[in-house]
């Protein structure tokens, strides 16, 4: 079998048509919402989507401008348990992969 690809796109046009999940397949596992915003939303958008690891509420994602668009991405939920340390997942490379994968997909 090939190996999945790190990130996926999702939708469900039936139940939330307007919404945009990134799935990320490997480890760790999560599930993120793409979020159309402007400059002046941004932070409340990532109030609004705090996922809580070890009784602490994180803000993670990314964000990335798509012909103008700024697009919040935002992590909903992780599925692994997190054994690293959390701000190198927010800080480190992962967060920013997958704001330019999902930058070349939707310019795509």
């Amino acid at each position: 079998m090939n190996k999945l690809p790190a990130f996926l796109l999702a939708q469900n046009k039936k139940a939330r048509p307007d919404d945009l999940y990134i799935i990320h397949t490997r480890q760790p596992r999560f599930i993120a919402q793409a979020i159309t915003t402007d400059l002046f939303n941004l932070e409340q958008v990532q109030k609004e989507h705090l996922v809580n690891i070890n009784d602490v509420d994180y803000s993670i994602g990314a964000q990335t401008r798509v012909d103008g668009q700024l697009w919040a991405l935002v992590v909903l939920e992780f599925y692994d348990n997190i054994d690293v340390d959390i701000t190198s997942i927010g800080t480190g490379g992962l967060m920013s992969r997958m704001g330019d994968w999902f930058h070349a997909q939707i310019k795509a």
